[in-house]
């Protein structure tokens, strides 16, 4: 028998798959993913597989105990979470979508291979549904079949093959997946288009999926030789370089409109985008804010950051090691076990007026001193963890962040991990 396009088209990425340190595969316990998981398996990886629960059905736990049932068949490893979904004015479903990329980028590590089992049909919609909201060349270029996510890769191995094609093949191998409800529910665009006007434009155009996803390809295509001039900044929210933004406002703005798209940002109206080009042609202060995210001028590069985060905390104490989360959101990690035993307690907590650290040399550097020098912009210094020892005048800060490290600080070993919740996790296009 011969193989089929779900086949063919995972053995493409065979190298890929061979290469990668780990693979992972999004798991909802859908059609679409349970044959992505299937064809894995079939080929003989083991992957590492990651279902969301987003709590937004009845029977969603049913549905994760489902997944975790099928992975147990499969003896592949399995994990699962539970996320809270706050739409924010961007409506459920992308507030769901963001809640989720941002779960699978941390889990990631560098080589590592994330695989979605979005198809051709998913291509089809997102290219109408950009379409409808007025996109350029670049968003209609829709769903890319591989981008970097985070320090690891997302690869779509099924986007050029229709779901009556994975419906098929599931149909062949006995699967058992799950229907979401939802799929029937108009009020969702994918859904009215999925439901109400495809079947109609199948009358008149039967090869109308080949056809608008060869358009996107062809939009891909026109960007290639145009790569827009991003960055990260030192806590790793995405920037675009203003030594590369045209001097035209025209052109100003469909380069911003492009990195947006680029971020999976939602577009803001043509007038506040206007604003914010007229903004950095007369220099600083430059800003653009929307509830959940803030593009600002700092120093030569426009950075995207979220636009409210929860306040400092108090000082904590630890032994000499800490491991969680750090404002509520942020990832930190300290190791301070080199100096246990030779000097008190350790604490940590953010900056405060005068704040000093030991330099090289027996120097002392104010700390904000130092957030200018390692480019931490301001947003994000009242955040950066300060770990110390000690109390009153015998007190000293050992570490600022991971940008400066104390002498004795760095003899005993001590390191500092922080991740904070940047923009640049949640890119989902």
């Amino acid at each position: 028998m011969s193989p089929s396009k779900a086949e063919i088209a995972l053995a493409a990425i065979d190298d890929e798959l061979k290469n990668a340190k780990r693979i992972f595969v999004a798991y909802s316990g859908g059609l679409d993913s349970t044959v992505l998981l299937h064809l894995t398996c079939a080929a003989g990886y083991k992957p590492l597989v990651l279902h969301a629960n987003h709590q937004l059905q009845e029977s969603s736990d049913a549905w994760a105990e489902h997944c975790r049932r099928v992975c147990a068949g499969l003896e592949i490893p399995f994990e699962a979470t539970t996320l809270t979904v706050k739409p924010a004015g961007r409506g459920l479903e992308a507030a769901a979508r963001e809640a989720r990329y941002a779960w699978f980028a941390s889990k990631l590590d560098s080589g590592d291979l994330l695989l979605l089992a979005h198809h051709q049909d998913d291509q089809v919609e997102t290219v109408m549904l950009r379409l409808l909201r007025g996109s350029g060349p670049r968003g209609l270029a829709a769903m890319r079949a591989s981008r970097s996510l985070g320090a690891a890769q997302l690869l779509r191995p099924l986007l050029t093959v229709p779901k009556s094609e994975l419906s098929a093949y599931a149909l062949e191998q006995g699967l058992t997946w799950i229907e979401d409800p939802s799929n029937d529910d108009a009020d969702f665009d994918r859904n009215f288009l999925r439901n109400e006007i495809f079947p109609r434009l199948e009358e008149h155009w039967p090869g109308y999926r080949k056809t608008i996803s060869r358009s996107a390809v062809l939009c891909a295509e026109t960007q290639r030789d145009s790569q827009l001039p991003t960055s990260r900044t030192a806590v790793g929210d995405p920037a675009l370089d203003l030594s590369g933004l045209p001097q035209d406002s025209a052109a100003a703005r469909e380069m911003l409109r492009a990195w947006l798209q680029e971020l999976n940002l939602p577009m803001p109206s043509a007038a506040k985008l206007s604003e914010f080009v007229r903004q950095l042609a007369e220099g600083t202060g430059a800003q653009l804010r929307t509830k959940s995210w803030t593009l600002e001028r700092y120093r030569q590069r426009i950075i995207c950051r979220p636009s409210e985060l929860k306040e400092a905390p108090a000082a904590i104490e630890i032994a000499d090691s800490y491991h969680g989360e750090w404002l509520g959101s942020d990832s930190l990690i300290v190791s301070a076990a080199g100096i246990k035993g030779n000097i008190g307690p350790c604490w940590i907590r953010t900056r405060r007026p005068g704040d000093q650290i030991l330099t090289a040399g027996g120097h002392s550097s104010a700390v904000k001193d130092l957030f200018q020098k390692a480019g931490v912009a301001p947003f994000w210094r009242s955040r950066v963890p300060l770990l110390g020892c000690g109390e009153g005048h015998a007190s000293q800060i050992l570490a600022v962040g991971p940008f400066c490290y104390s002498p004795l600080a760095k003899a005993s070993g001590i390191t500092v991990e922080w991740r904070a919740p940047t923009i640049g996790a949640f890119q989902i296009s």
